[in-house]
């Protein structure tokens, strides 16, 4: 997901992160999460500034699980960015 500087903000994986870089590939920020598994963004809000953050409980064993009771949720970071406008989701019908 990009803001409107052209930053590309990613949910990594394995890391319970989502790290902001900007066009040059500098790491300009990390927003961390308690759960291990981020899997996407995206920004919301009536200003874009709102990164919503979404987890995964998948390949997590019943130890992890136990560390991370969170995992599987969405989380909401106020950060010092906006999104870029995207267009609103329309139903494809046939």
């Amino acid at each position: 997901m990009r803001d409107t500087d052209g930053n590309l903000w990613v949910a990594v994986w394995g890391a319970g992160e989502v790290r902001c870089y900007s066009p040059a590939g500098d790491r300009l920020a990390t927003v961390t999460v308690p759960a291990p598994h981020t899997s996407s963004v995206a920004f919301a809000g009536p200003r874009r500034d709102l990164l919503l953050i979404t987890t995964g409980r998948e390949l997590l064993s019943s130890a992890r699980l136990d560390a991370y009771p969170l995992s599987g949720h969405l989380f909401i970071a106020h950060v010092d960015a906006t999104g870029v406008a995207v267009a609103p989701w329309a139903p494809v019908t046939g």
